[in-house]
């Protein structure tokens, strides 16, 4: 009873679409609470983004593809009422993801897997019975940067204008087969990262002032990957070690690998953005880990 079924009306989706900034009503989180919701389209890819398809061929080289920037709409905003508050709300080729949170706590909206037709429901963490959900502890870690001085300066506490930060994403062949069984797999995973990053930006710009926005996008969807490392740290020197390499092209402030390979967590270099070592890792990515149990 804590897991209510939605409907996901197309006519109030295009509605939606023909604007910029929506107010929209009675927008049930759970059973028990609905909101308002006051929205801003945003776009996670900044412009000129450049997204590719990857494989290594036969001589060792990288192939890439150029992928199109995918359909979706991607909004974020708060509740109506209350200050403190946040929400993303997306639908795209990954579904219709999206979550909100207030002074209750925080809501999820969230579609079946990507090529099925199961129902969009929504609900609040804190409302679900134990187990309800599996989750999966893994640990982040957060390694000193090298280039820093042994005297860091202290950070401003005070409200700072909102900076722009261009990342390029780094994925995987495991993260692919997450997609695999769909009709178009590599605009599915393309939809769901843009979806994560849309919900940073929900977040960054809310606490830190900083608009992260995908500049470069790589799907490995070839059946291999320059990737054979198998934890969370030597993954992040591996991916340094790759990009300063193979990419020094690239522009970009940081470089963030998504991965559904089974690191044991995420790690990254900190206070390292825009440097030498701007780069992170984000590991055991895997769509069903925060489906609702069915037993």
């Amino acid at each position: 009873d804590a897991v209510l079924p939605l409907r996901s009306v197309d006519a109030a989706w295009q509605q939606m679409d023909a604007n910029d900034h929506f107010r929209l009503e009675d927008v049930p989180v759970g059973p028990n609470h609905r909101v308002t919701l006051v929205l801003r389209k945003v776009d996670p890819f900044e412009p000129g983004a450049r997204i590719v398809s990857s494989r290594i061929a036969a001589d060792g080289s990288t192939v890439e593809t150029p992928v199109a920037h995918p359909a979706g709409q991607w909004w974020t905003g708060f509740v109506e009422g209350d200050e403190g508050s946040r929400a993303m709300l997306s639908r795209s080729a990954a579904g219709v993801l999206g979550f909100v949170q207030d002074a209750r706590g925080t809501g999820i909206i969230a579609s079946d897997r990507v090529g099925r037709h199961g129902p969009i429901i929504s609900y609040e963490l804190n409302e679900l019975p134990p187990d309800d959900i599996r989750w999966t502890p893994w640990p982040c870690q957060e390694l000193d940067n090298p280039e820093l001085a042994a005297q860091q300066r202290p950070r401003s506490t005070t409200a700072q204008p909102c900076r722009q930060l261009s990342v390029a994403v780094e994925t995987d062949t495991e993260l692919y087969g997450l997609f695999a069984g769909g009709s178009d797999p590599v605009g599915a995973e393309v939809a769901y990262l843009a979806t994560l990053y849309a919900g940073m930006q929900a977040i960054y710009q809310a606490d830190l002032q900083i608009l992260p926005s995908i500049g470069y996008l790589r799907v490995w969807s070839g059946g291999t990957d320059p990737w054979a490392t198998t934890d969370a740290g030597s993954a992040l020197g591996e991916l340094r070690n790759y990009w300063v390499a193979n990419m020094a092209s690239t522009s970009r402030n940081v470089v963030q690998q998504i991965s559904a390979r089974g690191l044991g967590g995420g790690v990254a270099w900190v206070s390292a953005a825009c440097g030498g070592y701007a780069y992170s890792v984000c590991g055991n990515i895997d769509r069903k880990s925060t489906r609702l149990n069915s037993s």
